[in-house]
């Protein structure tokens, strides 16, 4: 039972985490898609790539963490049974 409310736990984490970075690199990433890349540069590689580099980060990063799809090795886990039988790696 705890494992059960631990694992529900942490998911409403990542779904809560991640829609609250949806929502705020959505008008990052429809700029992008528009052409316009006025923004500011705070790292000194120039606006455009720190444009594309935030909403990467805000927008589509998110929507990885929601499906799990954290990093190639999550696919490597023997515990993680539900993806491994998706993509038919043991």
């Amino acid at each position: 039972m705890k494992t059960n409310a631990l694992h529900f736990g942490l998911l409403l984490l990542r779904i809560g985490f991640s829609a609250a970075m949806l929502t705020h690199g959505y008008g990052k990433f429809m700029k992008v898609l528009a052409g316009d890349f006025s923004f500011g540069d705070p790292i000194g590689i120039g606006p455009t790539a720190s444009l594309i580099l935030c909403a990467i980060a805000e927008f589509i990063a998110p929507i990885f963490l929601i499906s799990r799809m954290e990093n190639p090795l999550v696919f490597l886990n023997s515990r993680n049974k539900h993806v491994s039988s998706i993509y038919n790696c043991s």
